[in-house]
């Protein structure tokens, strides 16, 4: 596992736990590179 990543169990991963923060990023302009941002794959997180 990357040493960026950080698991917390009995987290919910649900959209409106996300929505401030992505609301957030977007109010600061913070947004990512598209074309070069890849994805994170939870199921190979869990090894």
């Amino acid at each position: 596992m990357a040493s960026h990543i950080h698991v917390i169990d009995g987290v919910e991963c649900c959209s409106k736990y996300l929505a401030h923060l992505a609301f957030e990023k977007y109010t600061r302009a913070n947004f990512e590179n598209m074309p070069l941002t890849e994805p994170i794959y939870i199921n190979q997180m869990k090894k």
